[in-house]
């Protein structure tokens, strides 16, 4: 910037000096009124990775990033939300931030927050009407994101929406300049997931090996798949940390290479394959956990 002054015939020494203290101040001033998502990111929360969103919002930091991130009266309905959480913290790529939750005693109206911790892009979510068939409005803010939503905040809502099972019918984004804009429900729709009926848990146009086929053709053996699967999800919903939920997959998929390796071969498969779905729903009522580290060490 100095040079481009010098090169300027009409400047004295002090006038050059005087525009670029000028120019200067221009450019602090222009920085300092940046949107917080341009002029600042917000790491601290990926301090909570691996966390519960229970954990997050006992943070005195999380009201004050949250209603700079999200406008009013929205930031108190997203907060009333997370401060009932019993969820984990999901952190993407060291960088992208989410956490969840739902009003106490109805979750008819269910929390959402998402961050980019490098650029301080905020989001909040709000889905009312989704009690209890699931199927309700979406509600979109933020105060820093002007026109389309990130790709990635696109994704985590989907992906927020998938997992409550919740099917959005309408969506209504406002943005940073305060105005609505109405967005495509189908963006928010994750991909249809099978739903079976009266079991088993997996869709039977598919089933290839001895096991499928017989879950398949034995009703009971099927309703005790469909059971089984329901019971895990349970659990593994009910788990409010990544590495408790990462606990009950890999509880899940040992026994399933169990099962396989004990009854692939048997000559009385249905009743293998009873004996191994009843000690296996018996062992996901009674199992324990194992405890996570103290805070700063996970």
């Amino acid at each position: 910037m100095v040079d481009m002054l010098k090169k300027l015939p009409f400047f004295s020494v002090k006038s050059r000096r005087i525009h670029f203290f000028r120019l200067a101040a221009v450019l602090l001033s222009c920085i300092v009124s940046m949107p917080a998502s341009a002029a600042t990111n917000s790491p601290w929360p990926l301090e909570y990775r691996d966390w519960s969103t229970h954990d997050f919002v006992l943070d005195q930091r999380v009201l004050s990033l949250v209603r700079s991130k999200l406008h009013e009266p929205f930031a108190p309905l997203v907060m009333a939300a997370l401060g009932w959480g019993f969820g984990p913290v999901n952190v993407l790529q060291n960088r992208f931030f989410s956490v969840s939750g739902c009003v106490p005693h109805s979750c008819s109206e269910r929390g959402f927050f998402w961050l980019d911790t490098r650029t301080g892009a905020g989001l909040g979510a709000i889905i009312v009407k989704g009690y209890p068939n699931n199927v309700g409005e979406l509600r979109l803010d933020s105060k820093v994101i002007r026109g389309e939503l990130p790709e990635q905040a696109r994704q985590s809502v989907v992906g927020w929406l998938d997992e409550q099972d919740i099917v959005a019918t309408a969506v209504e984004f406002v943005d940073a300049t305060g105005t609505g804009h109405s967005l495509p429900a189908v963006d928010f729709q994750a991909p249809p997931r099978f739903v079976p009926l009266g079991g088993p848990s997996f869709d039977c146009d598919h089933a290839v090996t001895r096991i499928e086929q017989a879950l398949c053709a034995d009703p009971e053996l099927a309703l005790l798949d469909l059971n089984l699967s329901d019971h895990f999800r349970q659990r593994w919903l009910g788990s409010d940390t990544i590495p408790l939920r990462k606990q009950v997959t890999d509880l899940q998929q040992t026994w399933i290479k169990r099962r396989n390796s004990v009854c692939a071969g048997s000559e009385t498969l249905n009743e293998c394959l009873k004996e191994q779905y009843l000690a296996q729903e018996s062992r996901l009522q009674t199992w324990i956990p194992k405890s996570p580290p103290p805070f700063g060490k996970r």
